[in-house]
């Protein structure tokens, strides 16, 4: 069993400038205590199983911070940040299977689910008849799956192809 916490203080000031010259200012102080715990249990020589949950965040890039209105290169569309976001929160558990037939070897399969509070989406705005891009905190949002990882050395076809391994991941999740 591992456990931890991490704590994380977040003083944030951004400086930006608008482009009529006008200064512009945005201040966040996030305080976070980051849990973690997982669990390791060795059910064979060559198999385990692991048990794990934590916090994490995600927090907002400086334009989605800065209410200043800029063109998204790519799309083409006004940009306009948001002083008033926070930062996203996010819950994460997960169990994983794990096999290990050679010292080089592995395959698992694991299934995992995250729990966002506040996460930050990109949101269509209309002022007058223009539209533009804003960045708001939506209430809450989820994604689940499961993913299976294989890693084989390539040895078993010939003795020359042992020093070379071959990976695959697949994940299949839902959101």
């Amino acid at each position: 069993l591992i456990t931890g916490a991490r704590y994380e203080r977040d003083d944030l000031t951004v400086n930006a400038q608008s482009t009529l010259g006008q200064p512009v200012v945005t201040q966040k102080l996030w305080n976070d205590l980051l849990p973690s715990a997982a669990l390791n249990v060795k059910l064979s020589e060559y198999q385990s199983i692991r048990f794990s949950v934590s916090r994490t965040l995600a927090r907002p890039e400086y334009r989605e911070l800065s209410p200043i209105k800029s063109r998204d290169v790519l799309n083409g569309d006004d940009l306009e940040g948001n002083p008033n976001l926070v930062r996203t929160r996010i819950d994460n558990a997960d169990i994983r299977w794990e096999w290990y037939p050679d010292a080089a070897e592995i395959v698992s399969v694991s299934l995992f689910a995250k729990q966002f509070s506040d996460p930050i989406e990109r949101v269509y705005k209309s002022a007058g008849a223009q539209r533009f891009l804003a960045y708001v905190n939506a209430e809450k949002a989820t994604n689940y799956g499961v993913e299976l990882e294989v890693r084989k050395s390539l040895g078993m076809f010939a003795q020359a192809l042992r020093p070379l391994t071959a990976f695959t991941n697949l994940t299949v999740m839902s959101s």
